[in-house]
């Protein structure tokens, strides 16, 4: 259990916890021990009170598998989980493997996040988004097989001096549920590029930051055929 104040103390014959020194507010508390789901529990601390908790903690589920980008492994990428009220994250390894540990039961949106690459032009990710079912003391196995090979590419003209980025996404809401892929730190002379699309419709949003943080953005929508190669450009 990690209060971000306080003094933690823990009789671990029993299982009984104090944390003393707790400011007044909302504490939020993050319940950790092996073998057992990390939930997160939001705790009103009221001056010169003591507030009693009683938790009782399930047996984690465990995710694992391996990602694969057409074909070949999927290595050092991103496994995030959006909706889940907790910190629950992994990675792969060089051979596209992953496990992540201490998860509570129920469904759960997860986000394979894949390089694409990260070079002199800058950095681009691939995010492929599916709802797996995690079962309390259960190992369940889910392998993703990403394949596409489309690309969108385009230039910026206008405000050079400040940060690009551009996102992909299947909604026109830009949000992390719904991301597709996304590149960063482009070339001086404003050329963006994001390879290993699949086919489909996508809003394309592009935003530009000045230095004193107003951002400015602009959105497309296109549909991308297999294989297909398509510039976007945006004018600020």
């Amino acid at each position: 259990m990690s209060p971000r104040h306080g003094r933690f103390i823990n009789n671990k014959e029993d299982g009984s916890y104090r944390i003393e020194g707790v400011s007044a507010g909302i504490a939020t508390l993050e319940l950790t021990a092996p073998g057992y789901a990390a939930p997160l529990d939001s705790v009103p601390v009221r001056p010169g009170q003591t507030t009693k908790k009683t938790y009782h903690l399930e047996s984690e589920g465990i995710l694992r598998g391996v990602v694969r980008r057409n074909g070949e492994p999927s290595a050092h990428g991103y496994i995030i989980f959006p909706d889940y009220a907790g910190h629950a994250s992994g990675g792969t390894n060089k051979n596209g493997e992953y496990e992540v540990k201490g998860l509570a039961a129920g469904e759960h949106l997860v986000g394979y996040t894949m390089w694409l690459y990260e070079d002199q032009r800058g950095g681009a990710q691939a995010t492929y988004h599916q709802r797996v079912h995690i079962e309390s003391g259960q190992t369940t196995n889910v392998d993703i097989e990403y394949n596409g090979t489309g690309i969108i590419h385009g230039t910026f003209s206008g405000m050079s001096e400040h940060n690009w980025r551009v996102g992909l996404y299947k909604t026109p809401e830009a949000s992390e549920k719904n991301r597709c892929a996304g590149t960063w730190k482009f070339q001086e002379n404003g050329v963006y590029e994001i390879p290993g699309v699949p086919p489909g419709t996508y809003t394309i949003v592009a935003t530009s930051t000045d230095d004193a943080g107003e951002v400015w953005e602009q959105s497309q929508t296109l549909t991308l055929g297999d294989g297909a190669v398509e510039q976007v450009d945006f004018s600020f």
